[in-house]
């Protein structure tokens, strides 16, 4: 279990995350000003609308989350071949634990 320390940090990646996350920010704040009121559970909704908002919400949510699945993927990949099977389901494993004790009556 010992830890690679040769190989170098992928930078890119780390910029890539930030900068979906400042998307889901942009993404979260022009919800406000779309004229489609997706499921009208959004706490405020601005009297002033704007069809440019629903184009930028469509792209951005086109991309957005299926690029945080990919570098998820990519990640547990990274760790299962750095530390192998048994770290892998042990990480797993006490992750889903933990979650699920997070949450009564959904286990």
């Amino acid at each position: 279990m010992s830890e690679n320390t040769n190989v170098p940090r992928l930078y890119a990646l780390d910029h890539l995350r930030a900068t979906m996350m400042l998307l889901g920010v942009v993404i979260h704040s022009a919800v406000s000003y779309m004229i489609y009121e997706p499921d009208q559970v959004w706490p405020y909704r601005d009297p002033v609308t704007s069809v440019f908002f629903d184009i930028l919400v469509g792209i951005i949510h086109s991309f957005r989350m299926p690029v945080f699945f990919l570098m998820s993927g990519f990640f547990a990949a990274l760790i299962y071949h750095r530390r192998g099977s048994n770290c892998q389901c042990r990480r797993v494993h006490s992750t889903v634990i933990y979650a699920g004790s997070r949450m009564p009556g959904y286990f």
